[in-house]
């Protein structure tokens, strides 16, 4: 669950976790929280894709399936990259990608909020990146 407020420091977004605890992070740390949970889950997932493929009780088969979504992990990390670089460079303050599979999610921070921002957003992902035409784009106030 997500909520804003408003407070004599500015916005403040107030997150609930999954196991109940609350996390505030101030807009300005929004983006580098979301990496950081982000790398967190991707870490975890790896780790057990490893156990995976170092394990004598699978079959070649669940071996590979392992090594192919690490692979895609990897894959869908670069791909972030390039998309976030790509969009700060069209004049946004701060992007954050997220891949899964044919999904993209972009959150960036921007100074106006609007529909034609968004969509303008949702071209240059579309044009970088064939075949991800599912884009969702969030925009959050810049503080400049």
């Amino acid at each position: 669950k997500e909520t804003e407020k408003e407070s004599d420091k500015g916005e403040v977004t107030i997150e609930e976790a999954e196991d109940g605890t609350v996390v505030s992070v101030s807009n300005d740390e929004l983006f580098a929280t979301m990496r950081m949970q982000l790398e967190d889950t991707r870490s975890a997932r790896k780790e057990s894709l490893e156990d995976i493929v170092a394990s004598k009780d699978v079959t070649a088969a669940e071996k590979s399936a392992a090594r192919d979504e690490m692979n895609a992990i990897d894959e869908a990390v670069a791909n972030e990259e390039i998309l976030e670089t790509f969009i700060k460079s069209n004049g946004y303050d701060d992007a954050l990608v997220r891949i899964e599979g044919e999904k993209v999610k972009v959150t960036v921070k921007a100074k106006e909020s609007s529909a034609s921002e968004a969509n303008k957003i949702i071209q240059l992902v579309s044009s970088e990146m064939k075949g991800m035409e599912d884009v969702a784009v969030t925009l959050e106030p810049s503080n400049q």
